[in-house]
């Protein structure tokens, strides 16, 4: 195993690299003194273990640490008391962090911590009793407490960036005995985001709204209830986690905060909508049944800077009936989920006629799903059936001499 003695920022951005080529594993990082300052290099393909030794690291405002694009695995043990400053600390990325040391308040400052600020389902999960007072924002992908742990005392935030299977969950380890109520707010949660209860068995846990802003979990062995604050509906479902745990999960409400699309005039109002939204956020269409375009083009999807678009299809299927081209996303971030896409057709425009020599037939597109330079899409339980793409007919050279 290797093992590097760090006393300062310089020091540890060198460890973080020289973990990042070595071959050997896991790499130990340890504290030889408090450090303060932001880590700039990212974790590249290893499994880092960081050892306190009793001291302090005050990542000042910045980033606590980041994986990257090649993945990784790393683990703050228990020795080690992280503090946080008044701007909010990212920590997460492509990998797993696990923070078993205390995260804390810097003297005089509110500290607050973001999840993976970048689209991902990976966890970070703590597991101490953190007594940070600024809040959590879950960007995307999971954050764990393992039972026994908190996430401080502010509110807990569902971000926006996490779209299809990125969608920001919670998940809470320690089993539920009696009547419970959850210590953090939980803002701003949006169809899809999830409340993964580890410790309820599935098939005994009903979710039930108390008021539009208290949610409470009912199981065998007692309730929990989470305060809520600008909840996108008042709706959820139980389903199970895969791990023995019971998955609450917000869903639409026809006719309320997410109104369901049931025909093309609807689904194209909806779109053109969402292309109009300039404020940064979620924005969702869900379907309330099978949709066939007919004889009308689906509008093109082109989001704003910040605006994120998640289709759900809720099961449903989106026809083209042999016709009309599919999704056609120019620009922006959507997350498109359990949707069946089928009998689309792009086909290029025909050329035009001259005397010289007709016009080239124009490219056929997308087929089913048109993704643009400028488009970041992601989907999850979507099919594809009898879906296509072909060039247009040249044009008409005229009579031939």
């Amino acid at each position: 195993m290797a093992n590097v003695i760090v006393n300062n920022i310089g020091d540890l951005n060198g460890a973080l690299a020289e973990a990042n080529a070595s071959t050997t594993t896991p790499f130990q990082i340890q504290f030889g003194s408090d450090i303060t300052g932001s880590p700039t290099v990212e974790v590249a393909g290893t499994i880092i273990q960081i050892v306190g030794n009793g001291h302090t690291f005050d990542a000042n405002g910045g980033i606590l640490l980041l994986i990257g694009p090649f993945g990784g695995v790393v683990d703050f043990d228990n020795t080690l008391a992280i503090t946080l400053g008044g701007n909010e600390e990212e920590v997460g990325g492509q990998g797993t962090v696990t923070i078993a040391g205390v995260i804390s308040d810097q003297t005089g400052s509110v500290g607050s911590l973001t999840i993976n600020p970048v689209p991902i389902a990976d966890p970070v999960v703590l597991s101490a009793v953190n007594t940070y007072t600024g809040g959590t924002t879950i960007e995307s992908g999971t954050l764990q407490l393992t039972a026994g742990a908190t996430a401080g005392s502010g509110p807990i935030t569902f971000g926006s960036l996490g779209v299809g299977r990125f969608l920001p969950t919670l998940q809470i380890d320690a089993p539920v005995s009696g009547n419970q109520m959850f210590t953090n707010t939980l803002v701003n949660m949006m169809v899809g985001d999830r409340i993964d209860l580890l410790g309820v068995p599935f098939g005994t846990a009903q979710p039930v709204m108390l008021t539009s802003f208290a949610l409470m979990v009912q199981s065998a062995n007692g309730t929990e209830t989470f305060r809520l604050q600008n909840p996108a509906t008042t709706s959820f479902s139980a389903s199970s986690d895969g791990g023995g745990g019971t998955l609450v999960t917000m869903t639409p409400t026809v006719g309320n905060m997410t109104p369901a699309v049931g025909n093309i005039a609807e689904l194209n109002a909806a779109i053109l909508a969402a292309d109009s939204i300039t404020t940064p956020g979620v924005y969702q269409i869900v379907f309330a049944n099978d949709i066939s375009l007919g004889t009308t083009a689906l509008a093109a999807i082109n989001l704003q800077p910040g605006v994120v678009l998640d289709i759900s299809g809720d099961g449903h299927a989106l026809d083209g009936g042999g016709t009309q081209p599919g999704l056609f996303v120019y620009a922006g971030t959507v997350g498109i989920d359990t949707l069946a896409i089928n009998n689309m057709l792009a086909r290029g425009g025909n050329g035009g006629s001259g005397t010289l020599g007709g016009g080239g037939g124009g490219a056929g597109l997308g087929g089913g799903l048109f993704v643009g330079a400028n488009a970041n899409v992601s989907v999850e339980d979507v099919t594809f059936a009898t879906d296509g793409a072909a060039g247009g007919n040249g044009g008409d050279g005229g009579p031939s001499r």
